[in-house]
């Protein structure tokens, strides 16, 4: 007991110390692991770079990932706006990017004549689609809808036009789901027809 005490007394501060150096390494262990990880966070958006694809958006997922999305397009021989892409892809845990978008809208760039010639009329949605593997409930069809469209008032496009597919509107309660996804929420017009009109710049008399 006597020897317990007088190591204790003679070894207590030092062993203060090494606990600190300890917890000194530790951290730095962590802040080198998190560089680390912004290290492959930095990787993974030049990826995107590297492929001419422009990120327009970074949102927080969720307290692990971020939802980030990328447009690109391409152009006629007159330089004109041809076909675009939306894409939503998910980082997770800053160390893993799935390689596949989870979520995909396709348009086209339609032209129509006037005086002047030929002028961008609408865009026109061809595919709007998530991957089987995604929960559709993450709202990552408004965030690429809310970027879609936020892109054509920036550019000032007329409209966006598209149509609601058979195939989809007969899935049980999908008919539902679309009226209140495209009508209520973002205020396209949907005709008898099943095609959706939402208008961007008011027409000019």
């Amino acid at each position: 007991m006597l020897f317990k005490k007088i190591w204790i007394k003679r070894y207590c501060k030092k062993c203060t110390t090494v606990e600190k150096l300890i917890q000194m390494l530790s951290d730095m262990n962590s802040k080198n692991e998190e560089l680390r990880k912004q290290m492959e966070m930095y990787k993974k958006f030049s990826h995107f770079n590297d492929k001419s694809t422009e990120i327009v958006r970074i949102l927080e997922n969720d307290a692990n990932s971020l939802f980030i999305i990328t447009h690109s397009n391409t152009f006629d021989w007159k330089g004109r706006l041809k076909y675009g892409t939306f894409q939503g892809h998910l980082i997770q845990n800053s160390n893993n990017l799935l390689s596949n978008p989870v979520i995909t809208l396709e348009y086209e760039a339609v032209y129509s004549n006037c005086q002047n010639g030929e002028v961008l009329s609408h865009l026109y949605i061809i595919d709007f689609l998530t991957k089987h593997y995604c929960d559709e409930n993450h709202g990552y069809g408004t965030k690429l809808m809310t970027a879609f469209i936020d892109y054509a008032k920036n550019k000032r496009f007329p409209a966006i036009k598209g149509w609601l597919a058979p195939v989809d509107l007969n899935k049980p309660n999908n008919k539902a789901r679309l009226y209140h996804f495209y009508n209520e929420k973002f205020g396209f017009f949907i005709d008898e027809n099943e095609k959706i009109y939402l208008q961007i710049q008011k027409k000019q008399d």
